[in-house]
């Protein structure tokens, strides 16, 4: 098990940073300037916990997901309006 120093607890990442790893890890995908920009308010606005938690449920990161569960327990990728399908049932 992997233990964070107090020095890395305390170490803030910035926000731009922070909001390209949210979309690289939940949306398999780079943030654009404006998805940055737009992100960095919501985040100043309501926090960090609150954004991730919209970006998560979002319709995309639910499609990346389905997707995701395609390849990893059919073994192939899903066909046109399968994902979708899926994501809304969730």
């Amino acid at each position: 098990m992997h233990q964070r120093s107090a020095q890395a607890e305390s170490i803030t990442v910035p926000q731009a940073i922070f909001v390209e790893e949210i979309y690289y890890h939940v949306l398999h995908r780079s943030a654009s300037d404006g998805e940055i920009a737009n992100v960095e308010r919501a985040i100043q606005s309501v926090g960090r916990t609150s954004v991730v938690d919209w970006i998560a449920r979002s319709p995309e990161a639910r499609n990346v997901m389905v997707s995701t569960w395609y390849q990893r327990f059919l073994g192939r990728s899903p066909g046109a309006g399968e994902p979708t399908f899926w994501a809304n049932a969730l």
